[in-house]
């Protein structure tokens, strides 16, 4: 069982105390705890043990995820099901998320399939991209209250989800569909200006509506499309600025030509080979 959002203070006896009354606990371990920059993957564990946590935020409202692994399945679906996800479980100030880790390869059940549907509600929910991987769920919470006085209090959870560029996505359950279309109307187009630790300037944060599945593939599928005709335009342009190209001639000695001098199907390949680079190099970005 996944158990997200716990405080960095906590042990692993505290931990194991409030849900070995689901089921027999085979194993817990803690992972995602916000070490200060320079410690490697192999040496996280030793910055742990001296609580060395990066700089410039409040010890208090660090936060990191737990995995407990229970000797029965049906301990994890009666601990999900109890109702203590999306609650100040520990009494840090930390609200709780429980979920499954998922097994590669394995069928969700229909009991698994009816607790995930009541889990989320993507209407309930809103999604802030571009969020500084300093900040907190309590540096998030107080964002959208800050929207307007009638969203204090609504918040069920809050997942931030940090990338390999240092940065980070969140996502923000409500407790009603219009408090969440609250946040969102209230929002200014441009975003809200949100200070985070150890960040020099002010955040702008948007919060956004979650879109179908459906919907995203098409957003994807457009951009792609966007990018190959960029990529075609930009190919075209850089082989025009080639004034000479050296080719090898049929007898092998070197020989230097204007690239329209080139055959057609080899101008071809040379522009679609340099508009595929291209394109990949956008959309990685």
């Amino acid at each position: 069982m996944f158990v997200g959002n716990v405080s960095v203070s906590l042990t692993p006896r505290t931990l194991i105390s409030k849900f070995k009354e689901f089921g027999k606990i085979v194993s817990s371990r803690f992972r995602s705890c916000p070490v200060k920059a320079g410690y490697s993957k192999n040496t996280k564990k030793f910055a742990v043990m001296r609580k060395e946590f990066i700089n410039g935020v409040d010890e208090s409202k660090l936060s990191q995820n737990a995995y407990i692994e229970f000797e029965s399945t049906e301990s994890v679906k009666s601990a999900i099901q109890s109702g203590i996800s999306g609650t100040d479980l520990f009494g840090t100030g930390h609200i709780v998320r429980l979920d499954f880790v998922s097994t590669k390869g394995a069928i969700p059940t229909a009991s698994d399939k009816l607790i995930e549907s009541k889990k989320f509600d993507r209407k309930k929910s809103i999604y802030i991209p571009h969020v500084p991987s300093t900040a907190t769920e309590v540096d998030l919470t107080k964002a959208v209250e800050s929207l307007d006085k009638s969203l204090v209090g609504t918040i069920r959870g809050i997942r931030i989800v940090k990338t390999q560029k240092n940065g980070a996505f969140s996502y923000i359950l409500l407790s009603e569909r219009t408090h969440a279309t609250t946040a969102i109307k209230s929002c200014p187009t441009d975003g809200i200006e949100t200070c985070f630790p150890n960040q020099p300037r002010p955040t702008k944060l948007k919060f956004l509506r979650i879109k179908k599945e459906d919907e995203l593939q098409k957003d994807k599928q457009k951009k792609i499309e966007e990018f190959e005709k960029d990529a075609k335009i930009a190919a075209k342009n850089s082989l025009s600025r080639m004034k000479w190209q050296a080719r090898l001639t049929a007898k092998g000695s070197g020989k230097v030509v204007s690239h329209h001098a080139m055959p057609r199907k080899e101008r071809q390949e040379k522009m679609n080979g340099a508009a595929l680079r291209i394109s990949r190099k956008q959309i990685r970005k």
